[in-house]
């Protein structure tokens, strides 16, 4: 199977390499490889290639850059008011919670202490490879600037 993965990388765009790249190079027990791969490939080229290519992207493309999946920051956030997080599911509100009981201020220092604002995440592979299929939209839930700040990278460079 892998070696039919590297046979085929040869016929893809250079930025759909990265898809296999990420395959090939972490460890396959935690990676698994979907059976329609290359169908899925096929149609993220053809929906660029028509510029109707709009990327869903969550919390998870921000985590290797230090970013924390909301999980943690829900947890933080529950913690912060003196709860326990194991009584708490209710992912939705529990922003909503810190913002009543503390106020603005205290729920924007709060948030920006959770989300590493201060710690000049960058942007990783999967940001800049995102920017570089060229999508017509990205829409995202992240509250991170990864995706803006790899974009701006792109167009500064074009602009040189």
């Amino acid at each position: 199977e892998l070696k039919k993965l590297n046979e085929v990388q040869n016929l893809l765009v250079e930025s759909e390499k990265w898809i296999l790249d990420y395959i090939l190079h972490d460890p396959l027990d935690i990676v698994d490889i979907p059976a329609n791969l290359f169908e899925a490939i096929r149609n993220i080229q053809e929906a660029r290639e028509k510029n109707k290519l709009v990327i869903f992207a969550g919390a998870g493309i921000s985590v290797d850059s230090g970013a924390p999946l909301w999980k943690e920051v829900s947890d933080k956030i529950i913690q912060s008011l003196g709860l326990n997080e194991a009584d708490y599911n209710e992912a939705l509100i529990i922003g909503q919670w810190l913002h009543d009981e503390r106020g603005e201020k205290e729920y924007n220092e709060k948030l920006r202490d959770i989300l590493h604002y201060d710690k000049g995440l960058q942007p990783n592979p999967i940001h800049h490879q995102l920017i570089r299929l060229n999508p017509r939209h990205i829409v995202t839930t992240n509250y991170d600037d990864l995706l803006e700040q790899a974009l701006n990278y792109y167009q500064k460079r074009l602009k040189l």
